[in-house]
């Protein structure tokens, strides 16, 4: 797997249109082995903060009275389960308390180039961690079966919801939506947005709530009719 951030996937979803070129697609096998590999955010933690420890010449227990008296909730059940790499996962506020007390960026945290899982369907590794944590955008891989949901998404999110809410096959509303307007629910809701000059990018999701709702109304109206002729 690659450790050059920028040759991994954008966080943006891709466009609906094409997929973005940036996200990389990795096969199952290889994303299986890759999978095997990586670690936890919080197992690559646990191996800086017992690198930190080792550098000021600190036991566990010894770490732990400094980081209580530097006001933490760090005991040394908590270190020792951190630096083991038993500990599934770490919260923000307790990341926080241990760059307060270590008196270090939280970038410390995410020293060495290890890959990171940070899902199921989702890795990184740890340059590309430190890159976020000091403002940069994350950049991240996802599998084949990740990025095929994410374009599907894209390109048929309106309408997989007016099925589950008709509870009627996702496919039946897209036939639907082709034979009235020629493309998707989503894609005409997203063509005729498209058209609108929005000045306030905060109101967009009004104006798509709206588009949307007015045009589930009508493609539901032809699905009503289409029922009734006895293709539904």
């Amino acid at each position: 797997m690659s450790k050059d951030p920028s040759k991994r996937g954008a966080r943006k979803a891709p466009a609906a249109s094409a997929p973005d070129d940036n996200l990389q697609r990795v096969s199952a096998a290889f994303w299986a082995e890759d999978m095997e590999g990586a670690l936890t955010l919080a197992q690559v933690v646990g191996q800086n903060v017992r690198r930190l420890r080792e550098q000021l010449g600190w036991s566990q227990e010894e770490a732990a009275i400094q980081l209580q008296a530097q006001g933490t909730t760090w005991t040394k059940a908590l270190l020792a389960s951190l630096e083991s790499g038993r500990r599934e996962g770490i919260e923000l506020g307790g990341l926080l308390q241990l760059a307060w007390a270590f008196d270090v960026p939280l970038a410390e945290f995410f020293d060495g180039g290890d890959d990171i899982r940070i899902n199921d369907h989702m890795l990184t590794d740890a340059g590309a961690v430190r890159m976020a944590v000091s403002g940069e955008p994350f950049a991240a891989q996802l599998s084949e079966e990740a990025q095929d949901q994410m374009t599907t998404n894209q390109l048929m999110g309106a309408d997989a919801a007016l099925a589950r809410r008709l509870a009627i096959d996702t496919d039946t509303v897209i036939a639907t939506a082709r034979e009235l307007w020629g493309r998707t629910l989503t894609e005409q809701r997203d063509s005729e947005l498209a058209e609108r000059e929005i000045v306030n990018e905060l109101s967009l999701p009004i104006y798509r709530g709206h588009i949307t709702k007015r045009l589930s109304k009508e493609l539901e109206k032809a699905l009503d009719n289409a029922e009734s002729g006895g293709k539904r």
